[in-house]
């Protein structure tokens, strides 16, 4: 009551009121800290405990200029732990803690004391509400950001030991004011501001608006960081008494800090005021009305209209320090709010995904990436913010950054790496289109770092297709192509080139460990024979051999030898479907059996998928015997039945659309889509037999000019 009436009437100055509510705040505390920690430790019946602890504070209290509605910020550690009476010290401290918050907050007749909040503790609020002195220095060296070398600025003691408390401040003083630094603060400060006012709903909010009380604090925070290293002055708590040392340091000039000075006080008033006559914490000014005339006359303005031009002036003289200072070491204008342009569907899971892959942010905001991982990032995060905001779907691109970063401990290499402009593209183009290479890259660590070093990008021949694992190949592939450096026919080509080397290893490998008394081949059917390979074609093969003796088996044998090549060209589907009667059937066939299906049985679908038919490996001088029979059957069919049959096959095959999706379009089964240009292509070469041996086995491009010619 005595700080407010003194504050009504003028009798007490800015910095003196707030200094009072401060040392309020920290005697109440005090006091109520150390009967909650008595009161556990009687709870237990612990006399001789041994243990040290502090409470210190952070935020308004830390610096001496609490409002009337102000949370507390604090911290809580202590030096050791250790056993006491089958208690953890820990434990003591802990129970205390929530003790302490509980009678704090209580609301009773007579209103509560104070917001207590202790968030602000090294990994928030998913860690314990105390930490060991030792576990909270090692925090702030490997993992403290820019932000709490801030917080830590107002760091003041409250209760426990001030020799700890002196202990934990001097140890990092080196860590909030170091004597060189090697990155500014200012990059990491303007981008904490437009993050703020990206989340600002209200304009009238004097403390988080352009020009407004967090303007004030940063730009003085930030010379502070810049030179509290060489200049012990400059580290005070007390943003009054810090605006008047940097002007005695000369950082700002007479103007600057008048300009300051003015405005911190004359927010901080309408602050205290707003907060005085609505009982709440708040910093919304009213735009119009009773509250806005009381507030008006309580400052001492004729008018509302007077108060609202001060207010703006002061806006504006507060931006334009704060935008000088904000570009000392850049030189640059400030740059506009990217983020909130970008086209994000889901905004709040966006920037949930961004706080992950900037600090490691999870569901339970607890920081875990060390300082370097933040510094790498903070390289590439504004090209990553240009790259969405021209994305046809960023929400899609952050999600699967995540995925790929969230598997890796520590990304920092990763973040440094994609510091190269050709690499960060790729690697956004990625995640918005090659899905197929987002799933590789996330659970192979060695195709994570064959990105990362650029071998991914290393130039393909088709005169030298490298026998690498199927797996890898995609990825190269599917990197290369979404990059725009191979077109689909090149890969069509490198893919049949790479799946027939690795049939015909395996294939001559099986046949040697065998020794057969008969001769077969290997032939491709399907896209592989046609050479139209995608990254989700199936591999149809056959096998036939030459001459089985009536109740051989070498079913066992070429079931092995069929598993062998699946795990081989794993993850494609290698299958032996389309040989006579299909899955029902004996996997190898004799050539003769073969000749009186093909003669007798087959149907006109069956000589469409011969028309693709491939020589891979084994005895060419069966296979083209083989091809033969297929011509022969063809030249004896009639063009009619063709055509009925192909045109019944292509009815059965559209796509069976229901009424909302009437417009969609299926590249394959629609009308006019692919299967009628191949439809129409395997019709031309079954009604002219001459173009069987020179279309099979060919794809599209080249079966379309050879029937044109």
């Amino acid at each position: 009551l005595r700080i407010g009436l003194s504050d009504l009437t003028g009798s007490a100055g800015l910095k003196e009121i707030t200094e009072n509510l401060s040392f309020l705040a920290a005697a109440i505390s005090t006091e109520l800290f150390s009967l909650c920690y008595n009161e556990i430790l009687g709870k237990y019946k612990i006399e001789n405990k041994k243990r040290e602890y502090c409470l210190a504070a952070l935020g308004k209290l830390g610096g001496k200029e609490l409002n009337y509605s102000s949370d507390i910020d604090l911290i809580l550690f202590f030096d050791n732990n250790t056993k006491i009476k089958n208690k953890e010290y820990f434990e003591l401290l802990v129970e205390a803690a929530y003790l302490f918050i509980e009678q704090a907050t209580a609301v009773t007749g007579s209103g509560y004391l104070y917001r207590v909040d202790f968030r602000l503790r090294p990994d928030g609020r998913n860690s314990p509400l105390a930490g060991t002195l030792p576990i909270y220095l090692s925090y702030y060296e490997s993992r403290g950001e820019d932000w709490e070398r801030q917080m830590l600025i107002k760091a003041s003691f409250v209760a426990g030991s001030k020799k700890l408390f002196y202990k934990f401040s001097d140890y990092l003083s080196h860590f909030i004011y170091p004597s060189s630094i090697s990155t500014s603060p200012v990059e990491q400060i303007k981008k904490m501001k437009w993050n703020i006012e990206r989340k600002l709903k209200n304009e009238d909010n004097i403390k988080l608006v352009p020009g407004g009380i967090r303007d004030i604090e940063f730009s003085i925070q930030a010379l502070q960081l810049l030179n509290g290293g060489k200049n012990k002055l400059l580290r005070s708590g007390n943003s009054l008494t810090t605006i008047h040392n940097l002007f005695e340091a000369k950082l700002l000039s007479a103007e600057e800090a008048n300009i300051f000075e003015t405005a911190y006080i004359f927010y901080r008033k309408v602050e205290h005021y707003l907060q005085l006559m609505n009982d709440a914490q708040t910093h919304t000014i009213p735009s119009e009305g009773e509250q806005l005339e009381k507030l008006s006359s309580y400052l001492g303005y004729n008018s509302s209209d007077d108060f609202k031009n001060d207010l703006e002036n002061n806006r504006e003289l507060v931006k334009n320090i704060f935008s000088s200072i904000m570009d000392i070491e850049t030189g640059s204008e400030e740059m506009p709010n990217i983020i909130a342009s970008i086209k994000f569907l889901d905004k709040t899971k966006a920037l949930r995904n961004l706080d992950f892959l900037r600090e490691g942010k999870g569901i339970f905001e607890q920081k875990t990436f060390d300082n370097q991982t933040l510094s790498n990032f903070s390289r590439i995060e504004s090209k990553i913010e240009k790259y969405l905001l021209k994305s046809q779907n960023p929400d899609f691109v952050l999600q699967n950054f995540v995925r790929l970063i969230r598997p890796v401990p520590i990304p920092s290499m990763i973040y440094s790496q994609l510091n190269d402009n050709f690499l960060l593209n790729n690697f956004l183009n990625i995640c918005e289109y090659s899905q197929r290479a987002v799933d590789l890259f996330a659970e192979d660590d060695e195709l994570r770092d064959y990105f990362i070093t650029k071998k991914v990008f290393e130039k393909l021949t088709l005169q030298h297709v490298s026998p690498v694992k199927t797996k890898k190949l995609l990825f190269i592939l599917s990197v290369q192509f979404t990059a725009g450096l191979i077109s689909p026919e090149f890969i069509s080509e490198y893919l049949k080139k790479f799946v027939y080397l690795q049939i015909t290893h395996c294939t001559e490998t099986f046949s040697k460990e065998k020794n057969f008394p008969f001769n077969f081949f290997v032939a491709a059917m399907g896209s592989l024979g046609a050479g139209e390979m995608s990254f989700n074609s199936d591999i149809d093969l056959i096998f036939v051999a030459d001459k089985l003796e009536p109740g051989e088996n070498f079913e066992k044998p070429f079931n092995k030898l069929l598993h062998d090549l699946k795990e081989n060209l794993k993850p494609f589907e290698v299958d032996c479907r389309l040989r006579p009667e299909g899955k029902s059937s004996q996997l190898l066939w004799d050539l003769k059996e073969y000749k009186k299906y093909i003669s007798n049985r087959a149907r006109i679908w069956e000589l469409q998928a011969f028309t693709k038919l491939s020589f891979i490996t084994g005895s060419k001088k069966d296979f083209k015997k083989f091809a033969a029979f297929i011509k022969n059957r063809i030249e004896k069919e009639d063009h009619s039945v063709i055509k009925n049959e192909i045109a019944v096959m292509r009815k059965n095959m559209m796509p069976q659309t229901t009424v909302s999706f009437s417009n969609s379009f299926n590249l394959k089964k629609s009308s006019g889509g692919l299967a009628d240009i191949e439809f129409l292509i395997e019709y031309f070469i079954l009604c002219n037999p001459i173009l069987y041996n020179k279309c099979r086995g060919k794809n599209i491009s080249k079966s379309i000019k050879l029937i044109y010619k």
